[in-house]
């Protein structure tokens, strides 16, 4: 076998002329827009920027050991996915428009405007692949979840971040994108076009670019664009600056949906071409913001009776997005889901109770675009009976005389014990009395003052689930004896004093004539006992009530011989002492009520010993 002859040396006369294409290393069908000026002066054999010789054959395509990057993809690449670059704004070409199509560029007159499409290899390795499309998500600042996602096109590289993957509405987050690219070609970026979704807001002077706020600022509803100079944003991977960041503020609005992904991306436009990346993210998923729900106080239910409820609800978006609430008496719906009012976050419906005691009462908020429902606690209403009418009947007994007592007797219907009658003369109160009687019926004594007509009436007050009523009666009264003479009771008032405790009562009478006679005093219609007048004075000592309240004490004169008979009445209370509920402090067993704690700390300090 003959030996394998050695390749000839590379001389001087193989090396031939590198295009600027091949020795930088730029992508077919792309160019700069401006050649180095150096490649205008002449046409060295070493590339100006990129200090490699290049070796040619016979049909001039580089073969030296070190080819230039990008002169010929390797096997494994076959299989690619393609990312566009198009110009997009007005005036320029769509994504679709092919390639080399000729547009006027607004801050570039007279330019090439052209889609160029940029291939990244699939199919080489999963990680590869993750290496040109990956996304990250992190926690930043106060919990929030931020999302990065990055991807490759050509020498560009591309970052995109949000500060906050899963807002709530009313919070701001923050979009950034940072450009870097690979290789010694420099790029300017001309106008950078964020997107959002429509339900965002953007915030005012937040657009930056490397941390520096921007003046000239574009906005439509579902964008926000930078525009800057043709050499002002430059991205230089040798001499730096090797990145550009440019970020944008936004508001969550009140009508993003809850729940949804939400898209965000950017366009740009620079010395390169444009590109055109619509769906590149992050997402962002808008959280359900919580609300609270509260059953409001209800007053005067009764049975057989409506009434109004209400709920008030907050948090969220109620203010601005309202909902339905569900109320339920003891966890069964009453009637439809009624609408907050927006405006007072109050919904209120009416409801009319079957039966009278304790039921528990719920709201359920169920929720709106935005906002997740709430269940109120449950709040317990007291259901009186349903109120009926009564009906009072009034009895005078006969005979009435100037200075005699007369029996005036009303009943109530129907019977039982609660409220109270007061009795009238001529519109005159002489006597209120309570109804104790399960069968409704009160009694007092009437002594007339004057003779003629007199208009006798009794008022029932009314008591729970029955209505007040009333009655009156015609009497009329003699002229007293010739011979008598009038009298006339006063009773001493008596001061408040806690139920357990006695009272004296005490009843003076005046008259011309003999004063002798008795005094008889009553708790309402029950008689505390009869006393004799000595002196004028009747004095009924260690009176001790067994119930709390407003007593209609009254002092009844019997009169005696030519003298008439009188009364008087006044009102006596009798306060009911608190009872300490549980957990209420005491006097800790310290003289006068006091705590010492230098006793308690001095115990706690026996323990350690």
């Amino acid at each position: 076998m003959e030996p394998m002859k050695p390749a000839p040396p590379v001389t001087s006369a193989r090396i031939v002329e590198c295009s600027f294409r091949q020795c930088c290393g730029i992508a077919p069908g792309r160019r700069p827009r401006r050649a180095p000026r150096a490649l205008r002066t002449h046409k060295p054999t070493v590339c100006p920027t990129r200090p490699q010789r290049c070796a040619a054959g016979a049909s001039g395509t580089a073969k030296g050991p070190h080819p230039p990057n990008r002169l010929k993809r390797p096997p494994a690449l076959a299989t690619v996915s393609a990312i566009t670059r198009s110009t997009v704004h007005d005036g320029r070409p769509d994504r679709n428009q092919p390639p080399g199509t000729r547009a006027a560029h607004p801050s570039r007159r007279n330019r090439m405007s052209r889609t160029t499409t940029r291939r990244i290899a699939a199919g080489v390795s999963a990680g590869a692949l993750a290496a040109s499309l990956a996304t990250t998500i992190g926690v930043g600042a106060a919990g929030a979840e931020t999302s990065s996602v990055s991807w490759g096109d050509g020498s560009s590289n591309f970052q995109r971040t949000v500060s906050d993957a899963t807002p709530s509405v009313g919070d701001t987050i923050t979009t950034t994108t940072t450009f870097t690219r690979d290789g010694i070609v420099d790029e300017y970026l001309y106008r950078v076009k964020d997107l959002h979704p429509e339900c965002f807001a953007y915030v005012p002077g937040s657009a930056q670019v490397g941390g520096s706020a921007i003046d000239d600022v574009e906005t439509g509803s579902s964008f926000t664009a930078v525009n800057g100079g043709s050499f002002e944003w430059p991205v230089r991977p040798v001499l730096g600056p090797k990145s550009r960041t440019f970020s944008f503020s936004y508001t969550v609005g009140t009508d993003c949906r809850a729940g949804s992904d939400f898209m965000t991306s950017m366009h740009y436009d620079g010395s390169l071409g444009a590109g055109t990346y619509q769906d590149e993210g992050p997402t962002v998923t808008v959280e359900f913001a919580a609300s609270q729900t509260q059953v409001q106080p209800v007053y005067g239910a009764k049975a057989g009776q409506p009434v109004t409820i209400a709920a008030k609800v907050a948090g969220g978006t109620v203010p601005q997005n309202g909902g339905d609430v569900q109320f339920k008496a003891d966890g069964v719906d009453i009637g439809a889901p009624v609408a907050v009012d927006p405006a007072t976050g109050i919904a209120q419906t009416g409801w009319t109770p079957a039966d009278a005691g304790n039921t528990s009462l719920t709201a359920v908020f169920l929720g709106n675009l935005n906002t997740d429902g709430s269940t109120s606690d449950p709040r317990t209403v007291s259901v009186a009976q349903q109120t009926v009418d009564s009906k009072t009947s009034l009895s005078v007994a006969s005979g009435a005389q100037v200075g005699s007592a007369t029996s005036v007797t009303a009943t109530v219907a129907p019977p039982g014990a609660g409220g109270t009658v007061t009795f009238k003369d001529n519109e005159v109160d002489f006597a209120t009395v309570p109804v104790t009687d399960g069968d409704g019926g009160v009694s007092v004594d009437w002594i007339p003052g004057s003779e003629g007509s007199h208009t006798i009436k009794a008022v029932f007050s009314g008591r729970d689930g029955v209505n007040g009523s009333g009655a009156q009666q015609t009497v009329t009264v003699a002229p007293k004896p010739a011979e008598s003479v009038t009298s006339t009771t006063t009773l001493d008032p008596v001061a408040p004093f806690d139920l357990g405790g006695t009272a004296t009562l005490k009843a003076t009478v005046t008259s011309e004539g003999a004063t002798d006679g008795t005094v008889t005093f009553r708790d309402g219609d029950e008689i505390l006992g009869t006393v004799d007048v000595v002196n004028g004075v009747a004095t009924l000592e260690d009176w001790k009530p067994t119930i709390g309240g407003d007593h209609a004490i009254s002092a009844e004169f019997s009169g005696i011989g030519d003298t008439l008979a009188s009364n008087a009445a006044i009102t006596v209370t009798v306060d009911t002492p608190e009872t300490p509920g549980p957990g209420d402090p005491g006097d800790g067993g310290a003289t006068g009520g006091s705590f010492d704690l230098s006793t308690l700390f001095g115990s706690l300090g026996s323990l350690g010993g």
